[in-house]
């Protein structure tokens, strides 16, 4: 969405049991502000209640089914295991961080919903793929140039591609599947070299703006940086 430029907003997935927000925000609620200020994603959120200290109340802003509420919440205490070193937060006491205890995603804000209709398919590896496969349901053309178009990468919230493991089987994979280009990660480019990929383009990517930009140049015949 940010690729695309479509506003985002946050959305509570899960609200944890006998957490400080449990019986106050619920699931499907979108919080739109924290104290006043207004937030669009769940970074925005975190860094809010970051500011805070356990006993604190904070006043949230929730567009709840479309209406609009007010809801209060008194922070409590970030559970150690979730806070970080429990050693030397038991020495002192306590972590002494704020916990609010939501699980929150980004979502589309313009009433966008995707849904994935592929088995068996999943993991963090899958990422850039299925952000990839967004962008081109919802940009105008044919990102893959008609071409057989393969690839793998985590994906960050801020577009950063991530490197896999077991790229070389992957590689393997899509070769033997037909595929023609195969988009390979930075961190992964060495390994991918090395690899039987036989006349299959390896594009070296290290973000989904750089994707996007190295799958169109190589469907205009532009130079591109590759694997090896």
């Amino acid at each position: 969405m940010n690729h695309l430029g479509r506003a985002l907003e946050t959305m509570v997935y899960d609200v944890s049991e006998g957490a400080p927000a449990d019986g106050t925000v619920k699931i499907n609620d979108v919080i739109t502000s924290v104290d006043g200020a207004d937030v669009t994603v769940p970074g925005d959120v975190s860094e809010a209640i970051g500011d805070k200290s356990p006993g604190d109340e904070v006043t949230l802003g929730i567009d709840r089914g479309g209406k609009k509420e007010t809801e209060t919440v008194t922070l409590g205490e970030m559970p150690d295991e979730l806070a970080g070193d429990e050693d030397a937060e038991a020495a002192t006491g306590g972590n002494g961080k704020a916990f609010l205890g939501v699980t929150m995603v980004a979502q589309p804000a313009d009433g966008i919903r995707v849904e994935y209709n592929l088995k068996d398919i999943g993991g963090p590896s899958a990422g850039l793929m299925f952000s990839l496969a967004v962008v081109d349901k919802l940009s105008p053309g044919e990102l893959s140039g008609g071409e057989f178009v393969a690839g793998t990468g985590t994906i960050a919230s801020d577009g950063t591609v991530g490197p896999i493991g077991g790229i070389t089987h992957k590689i393997s994979a899509a070769k033997n599947a037909g595929a023609s280009v195969f988009l390979v990660p930075a961190g992964n480019c060495s390994e991918a070299a090395s690899a039987d990929s036989g006349d299959m383009t390896l594009l070296e990517v290290d973000t989904l703006d750089g994707a996007v930009d190295a799958l169109t140049a190589h469907d205009k015949g532009e130079d591109v940086q590759t694997c090896g």
